[in-house]
């Protein structure tokens, strides 16, 4: 029966391998964002079980009618990859072998910067030769697919003026009411030559721009490259509205007025001579993408004999404040006014002669801060006209810098069965299930912008928009942009064996070309036999080890598995970390050499029941961000639900980490209002001081650092009422920091007061993994005492506790060595008088002589002597007795006396 059961699967599969298709190509990605995406294109084997050999791979590149080889990789060659193309050779790199059919692929890559437009984006094919399993020659071809491309304009020139009927352009800006000019805008469109020039405009106190009502005649579009080039001429005729009008022409719009991703500006004027010009350099920024730039400068310089000072002012709710200027009798030439704004930009200028007088302030791109710079600037001057001889003072109108934020952070798609209450983990479902997905995540800083949602089913190449209508919640503001959620009900049909659906923001043209973009697997055929798991999931950094498995969720659905592959994303793609698989030695082999230097990896496919894949990285070896990626489990096994082999991969899973502050700065201080930081730590009382602290938060931009004081008494710290100012979240490696400012008013409490910044706090003052101290103490009354009590002291208290306790011991073991050998000395004393007495040499009494004075003394000393010579023969004959070596000392004393 066995016997029979097997011969029936070998006649089956060598019915499959009849039509079978053994070659595939694959492009990554098809469609190619010129100078953004390497082109690949890869010609793999699709059914390696179906073959025992592979003689060549070959990639074919349409040129006029037929398919020239471009590359190949073939047996018997010293060098198995062949070029054929040997112009593309110089820069393009080929990868491939045909050791096994399992392993044999041809990958050709063309990086982004020498990809050519549009040589490059042609029709392609793969060509393959081998051997079957029946011992048949196999020779087959792809159809060809083509690679596209996307070419965003980025040139466009400044607009050009000219009177209504002139001959010529003219440099001037300035014209009567009613005069009537053309402005004319000439550059790229992109590839698209359908696509135009745009005109918008904005007066004086409007604050946006909007299109022109008036009909612009554009010329025909001329390839230039890989896009077209195109002008466009636009009439308009000035009134008493255009006080200070600004036009700007722009392509590659993707909305409203002054988001293209090719502008220029240009401002006219109606009203008398203007001398001072403001200029924003881009208008609109990219947020964290483009440095923010104001320029103030002299548009008249004939008209003035010298300027005295330039200004650059900024909308404060209802007023404009100077933020820097520029002016005769200062040293430096440049003052800030604006001293926060100070320390994140930088400012130049110089008054020296008006051809060459200008304010330039610069803000970094990481330094520019998202809506606190996003105001109305303008300009002042004060000069000397030398046409009217007198002082002129004059500003421009203002003028708003715009943003355009990115998305760039969106969930995975949730699972929820229609009518359910709660989400599934689930991603397989019997056909003729409706599901709804659920996706929310930023959408850049245009309320009006959603969530795009498109679907790439078994055998496409390319995803494709859904036609259903998702339902969008309202955007909310989070931040420097919005955030908003999108629903869609998709019914799976049986055509859903292997449906990727993603969820994007951020786009900007076909499917798949979002910022923040993100997907899920849905299946509806055999059950899906493989999972992923992350032990755990959320990492704590340093502290726990990184671990993802890979198993067999069905092992009785499965007669083998072939392989289980590891993959993790990089960039748009997923590519391979590490696999194990059947007929390798060893069976696990790393394709990421440099992960493999640092984790671990076991596995095994002997039987679908005990199949698994394991990485390892060890928490010491765990660097971030690089290993918090997305990760997903692909396998290819033999299915004995449908008698076939089946490919499967799990939905990718993200991994999390969580990482503690440990780095703060002393704090710094300042009196208020003062320029610079002060070393004094002794204030009067009613000073008001400002304490600067910055360091790490943690990997969670929205936490910040808290200030806590103890004063004179107190037993504990408490934490400060007073609101601080924190600085925006800079991401620093695997966390963010950023600066807290606090401003506190010393009182006659203040004697001795300290002050602590800390981060990763877990409760009460005092408790966080990052902190830092500051001591303050106020001036005494009647005394010029000048000293400071420096938050370095925090580190001296230590140093002089352990100096005294120091001394202590010291003491404390001279007092008992002083003890010791005193008791020392008094047992051997007590010894030397035990000794003598019994070695008979008591104390005689003395005979007197007739001559000797002081009878009487003699006669005390031989009374006294006598009694203390039976204390000691007492004392001797008892060791313990209390006073044995004092009475032995007072004997000895005594019986010295000179006689």
């Amino acid at each position: 029966m066995k016997l029979v059961l097997v011969c029936a699967i070998l006649l089956c599969s060598t019915s499959v391998f009849a039509s079978a298709q053994n070659i595939q190509i694959q492009a990554q990605p098809q469609t190619v964002v010129f100078l953004k995406n390497d082109l690949v294109i890869v010609c793999s084997i699709t059914n390696p079980t179906q073959l025992s050999s592979v003689f060549f791979i070959q990639i074919l590149k349409n040129s006029s009618t037929t398919f020239d080889n471009v590359v190949s990789v073939t047996t018997g060659q010293a060098l198995p990859v062949q070029w054929k193309d040997t112009v593309l050779q110089n820069r393009a790199s080929v990868t491939g072998n045909i050791d096994s059919p399992r392993t044999a692929q041809l990958r050709l890559t063309i990086d982004k910067n020498s990809v050519q437009c549009p040589t490059d984006f042609k029709m392609y094919s793969c060509k393959m030769s081998g051997m079957s399993t029946a011992s048949n020659p196999v020779t087959e071809e792809t159809s060809p697919i083509t690679i596209f491309y996307i070419v965003q304009p980025t040139i466009i020139e400044l607009p050009r003026v000219r009177i209504l009927n002139e001959i010529y352009d003219t440099p001037k800006r300035q014209f009567p009411v009613g005069t009537t000019i053309q402005l004319t805008c000439h550059g790229e469109i992109g590839n698209d030559v359908s696509k135009t020039i745009r005109w918008c405009a904005r007066k004086d106190g409007e604050f946006s721009f909007t299109g022109l009502v008036q009909t612009p005649i554009h010329s025909k579009a001329s390839p230039s490259g890989c896009q077209y080039t195109r002008s466009s001429v636009i009439t308009y005729n000035l009134t008493s509205e255009d006080i200070f009008t600004e036009f700007l022409c722009e392509s590659g719009d993707t909305g409203m007025c002054g988001t293209g991703t090719a502008i220029q500006y240009v401002n006219i004027s109606s009203t008398s001579a203007q001398n001072i010009q403001i200029q924003a350099l881009p208008q609109t920024i990219i947020y964290r993408e483009t440095d923010l730039v104001i320029i103030c400068s002299i548009t008249n310089p004939s008209q003035l004999s010298s300027v005295f000072f330039i200004e650059l002012l900024k909308n404060s709710s209802t007023t404009f404040e100077t933020v820097v200027e520029v002016s005769t009798g200062q040293t430096p030439l440049v003052q800030w006014r604006d001293t926060t704004l100070q320390n994140r930009a930088s400012a130049t200028g110089n008054i020296d002669s008006p051809s060459n007088a200008q304010l330039r302030l610069t803000i970094d791109k990481n330094s520019v801060l998202c809506h606190a710079d996003f105001k109305m600037y303008k300009c002042k001057m004060a000069g000397f006209s030398s046409t009217a001889l007198e002082v002129v003072t004059q500003e421009t109108s203002s003028i708003a810098l715009y943003q355009i934020v990115k998305p760039t952070v969106i969930e995975t798609p949730r699972v929820r069965i229609l009518n359910e209450i709660y989400d599934t983990p689930k991603r397989h479902f019997p056909a003729g299930t409706t599901i709804q997905l659920t996706c929310q995540g930023e959408v850049g800083n245009d309320a009006s912008k959603t969530i795009r949602w498109c679907a790439q089913k078994a055998g496409r190449n390319i995803f494709t928009g859904l036609s259903h209508s998702p339902n969008h919640s309202k955007a909310t503001p989070l931040g420097c942009q919005y955030t908003r959620s999108s629903t869609i009900t998709y019914s799976l049909t049986k055509e859903d064996i292997f449906t990727k659906i993603l969820c994007e923001s951020g786009v900007i043209g076909m499917c798949g070309t979002g910022t923040a973009i993100q997907y899920v697997n849905i299946t509806i055929a055999s059950a899906q036999n493989i999972q992923i798991q992350a032990l755990p999931q959320t990492v704590n950094y340093r502290k726990n080890d990184l671990v993802i498995v890979c198993s067999i969720t069905n092992p009785s659905q499965l007669n083998a598995v072939y392989y289980i592959q590891l993959q993790r994303n990089s960039s748009t793609t997923f590519e391979t970390v590490v696999s194990v698989a059947t007929g390798q030695t060893p069976p696990v082999q790393w394709t990421d050499t440099q992960l493999q230097g640092r984790a671990t990896a076991t596995g095994n496919v002997d039987s679908p029941s005990s199949a698994q894949l394991r990485l390892t990285i060890d928490k010491n070896s765990v660097i971030c961000p690089t290993d918090f990626k997305m990760y997903m489990c692909k396998m290819t096994s033999y299915s004995n639900v449908v008698s076939d082999g089946i490919t499967q991969e799990t939905s990718p899973i993200e991994l999390s980490y969580v990482e503690t502050p440990t780095v703060i700065e002393m704090p710094r201080l300042r009196i208020l209002n003062e320029n610079f930081d002060t070393p004094n730590r002794q204030f009067p009382v009613g000073t008001m001081i400002q304490l600067t602290c910055r360091g790490e938060v943690g990997n969670d931009a929205s936490k910040t650092i808290r200030w806590c004081t103890q004063k004179t008494n107190e037993m504990m710290f408490t934490e400060l009422a007073q609101t601080p100012i924190h600085s925006e979240a800079s991401l620093s490696g695997c966390q963010y920091t950023r600066s807290s400012t606090i401003t506190y008013t010393l009182t006659k409490e203040d004697t001795f007061t300290q002050f602590l910044c800390e981060s990763g706090d877990t409760g009460l003052c005092g408790t966080g993994t990052a902190i830092q101290y500051v001591n303050i103490t106020i001036e005494k009354t009647g005394t010029t005492n000048t000293c400071t009590a420096d938050a370095n002291s925090s580190f001296l208290v230590p140093f002089f506790i352990g100096i005294a306790v120091g001394i202590g011991v010291l003491i404390l073991a001279i007092f008992i060595a002083i003890i010791l050998r005193r008791h020392l000395l008094q047992q051997q004393m007590k010894r030397t008088v035990c000794q003598e007495q019994n070695g008979e040499e008591h104390y005689t009494k003395p005979v007197p002589k007739e001559d000797q004075p002081y009878t009487e003394l003699n006669t005390y000393t031989e009374l006294h002597t006598t009694n203390r010579q039976l204390e000691t023969d007492q004392a001797c004959s008892t060791p313990d007795h209390p006073y044995t070596t004092l009475n032995a000392m007072q004997m000895t004393q005594t019986t010295s006396l000179p006689r």
